[in-house]
């Protein structure tokens, strides 16, 4: 009896991630919702969003309204900003938005081939994760190209990556989740997986280890639990939190940050604290020891 309620959300999702898609522009909007960042005001960000505002314009010195958002701890208005497709410096440069038609993406998004493979991928994600019910909703999603995305005849992806990121409430759940598409080698085959949910801003290769520390604080609370899976992310702030270390600023090379994975397992959940530390080698995670049990 649950496959129709899956299906009703993900048609729901395919509409929004289109939509989204589609509507993104610029126009002269873009200074005034950089100083609107600037001041922590979100009630004016969301509409002037809404209107169109170019959410990757510059102010002097090339500073966007996300840097200074970031740069201010203005988180929520950040969130904001990264759902409405604001360009994140901080990012690696594969996960960096690169250029893709559009249109032929806008179509895609609502083909049977692509609501199939959501519907597919969201099948994966256990039930102590993400649950479906009537009342569950999505809004507000994206999609991030993360390789150039080119299209065949059929008007399917035959070469590129994105992802696609669904914000979700109701059943419990009021997450959001990151899917992860790419074409195989072949040209034809479309791979796809479901990524730590959440505000997380690891990639998949960094959700591995990040999983792995994760685990070890909740296993330092319950000893004799053999599995756990991911329930949420959270993006708290840039800098450390153990030591409590400031945020270097948008401008700096490497900028380290913290967030807290919330792990569930035996019947029992869990918050756990990671840092993550980038340098020229990649990025070090670092469990401070902080973990507690809700």
């Amino acid at each position: 009896m649950t496959r129709p309620r899956q299906r009703l959300l993900i048609g729901t999702i395919v509409v929004v991630l289109a939509c989204v898609l589609a509507g993104t522009q610029t126009n002269a909007l873009g200074n005034d919702l950089i100083i609107v960042s600037s001041n922590d005001d979100l009630p004016r960000n969301k509409p002037m969003l809404a209107a169109g505002s170019d959410v990757n314009a510059k102010a002097d010195k090339g500073i966007t309204e996300l840097m200074l958002a970031s740069e201010k701890g203005h988180l929520e208005v950040a969130q904001v900003l990264k759902g409405a497709g604001a360009a994140d410096p901080s990012s690696p440069p594969q996960a960096k938005a690169q250029q893709v038609d559009e249109h032929k993406m806008h179509a895609y998004l609502f083909s049977d081939s692509h609501k199939n493979l959501v519907s597919t991928v969201v099948a994966t994600i256990p039930p102590s994760v993400f649950k479906t019910c009537p009342s569950l909703v999505s809004n507000g999603s994206s999609v991030h190209p993360l390789k150039p995305i080119t299209f065949g005849e059929d008007g399917v992806p035959n070469s590129g990556a994105w992802k696609e990121v669904v914000p979700v409430q109701g059943c419990g759940n009021d997450t959001v989740l990151n899917l992860y598409f790419s074409v195989a080698n072949d040209g034809v085959k479309i791979n796809g997986v479901a990524g730590s949910p959440g505000s997380t801003h690891t990639d998949l290769v960094l959700q591995k280890g990040a999983q792995r520390y994760a685990v070890t604080g909740a296993n330092s609370l319950a000893r004799n639990c053999a599995h756990f899976d991911v329930r949420n992310t959270r993006f708290e702030s840039y800098g450390w939190s153990e030591p409590a270390t400031p945020d270097p600023g948008a401008s700096a090379r490497f900028r380290p940050w913290w967030e807290t994975w919330t792990m569930v397992g035996c019947e029992r959940t869990f918050d756990v604290m990671l840092d993550f530390m980038p340098d020229p080698t990649g990025t070090t995670i670092v469990w401070p020891g902080q973990v507690q049990e809700r």
